[in-house]
């Protein structure tokens, strides 16, 4: 009986390891989920649909009515509410959270993907803003698909109540929005 006894201590005592080594796994991915389950399926439709770690916001700039937003000066507002949000950082569960922190990016270690807006046409850049004489001839002059080749068209970003001239050239926007990519955590 001793050889019993101490054979089954031992076993206890191996097997024991596993209660001290336990965690809890809690990535999807790495949990056993057969390849055909729906879950798999819907996770893929998911990633395909909205991305995997990315969210969108919009800031929506609105004039007063009969204001254009595409002046100098209301686009300089922009540029500075723009600016002011870059700067604001929050303490959450004590750790200082910035924009910089919850930005997305293309992969780790690129920097933030950059913000899409008609102040894009300037690179979100006041001192490029200001030195322009006429922002709405720049708006109308520059093509905006060598600002941004893949996103959608200028429209998307100056709101549907925007005002053309016969020319096709833009005349004035009373909203106009800027896009922030973050990460979705």
């Amino acid at each position: 009986p001793g050889a019993t006894i101490g054979l089954c201590l031992l076993f206890v005592v191996i097997m024991a390891q596993g209660v001290w080594l336990y965690e809890e796994e809690l990535a999807a991915d790495k949990q056993f989920t057969p390849r055909d389950s729906q879950a798999v399926n819907e996770e893929t439709w998911v990633v395909e649909r909205f991305g995997n770690n990315d969210r969108t916001v919009y800031l929506q700039v609105e004039a007063d009515e009969g204001t254009n937003m595409l002046t100098k000066a209301s686009l300089l507002y922009m540029q500075e509410m723009h600016e002011w949000l870059l700067s604001q950082s929050l303490i959450v569960d004590g750790e200082n959270v910035t924009y910089n922190v919850v930005c997305s990016r293309y992969s780790e270690g690129d920097g933030c993907k950059a913000p899409v807006s008609v102040l894009s046409f300037w690179q979100h850049n006041r001192t490029l803003l200001e030195a322009d004489a006429d922002p709405l001839a720049t708006v109308n002059s520059v093509n905006w698909r060598d600002i941004e080749p893949s996103g959608p068209p200028l429209s998307y970003y100056i709101g549907s109540d925007a005002v053309y001239n016969g020319a096709a050239l833009l005349v004035s926007t009373r909203a106009t929005r800027i896009i922030y990519d973050l990460k979705n955590e």
